[in-house]
């Protein structure tokens, strides 16, 4: 079997992980591309006697060449080409835009979909900029039940926007 043969059969998580990464402006086959590139990296640095599957350690390898190359392109273009919903929001800059009531507005879109919960985490964490276990503390939630609340409610949000 040849090397490319090898990786190929690694393509279908190749293009998991590029669905798992979002959306972003680079083609789904350049990420593809990247995230080959990724497994390559990994079957250079895998080393079986450390007890890990080969997957689950590739994983890691594919999934940073992807978000390498959305970073990458996302950093080439000019902010205002970059779409809302490709900038996750730890990247965002909130501070004019939530006094002019913008943030508000992005919240009111999932209004019938959000809990109440989910709203508040995320003002708390975008509105206040609170960490995730400054937000767990006070809603008294565990802090992996706060990040499962704000990825739902962001998915809630990315989708509304459609």
């Amino acid at each position: 079997m040849s090397q490319n043969d090898d990786i190929m059969k690694y393509l279908p998580l190749v293009r998991w992980m590029c669905r798992k990464c979002g959306k972003t402006a680079v083609p789904e086959d350049d990420l593809v591309q990247e995230g080959l590139l990724g497994v390559l990296d990994a079957q250079k640095r895998y080393q079986p006697a450390c007890g890990t599957k080969f997957e689950t350690y590739a994983v890691y390898w594919i999934r940073k060449r992807v978000l390498e190359a959305m970073e990458e392109e996302r950093a080439q273009a000019p902010p205002e080409s970059v779409p809302l919903e490709c900038v996750p929001p730890e990247q965002m800059v909130w501070h004019d835009e939530v006094e002019d009531g913008w943030f508000e507005s992005i919240i009111q879109r999932g209004r019938g979909e959000l809990s109440e919960t989910e709203t508040c985490i995320l003002k708390l964490l975008y509105g206040e900029e609170r960490t995730v276990e400054e937000v767990a503390k006070e809603l008294g939630l565990s802090r992996a039940r706060v990040m499962a609340l704000k990825q739902r409610a962001l998915k809630v949000l990315r989708n509304e926007g459609r």
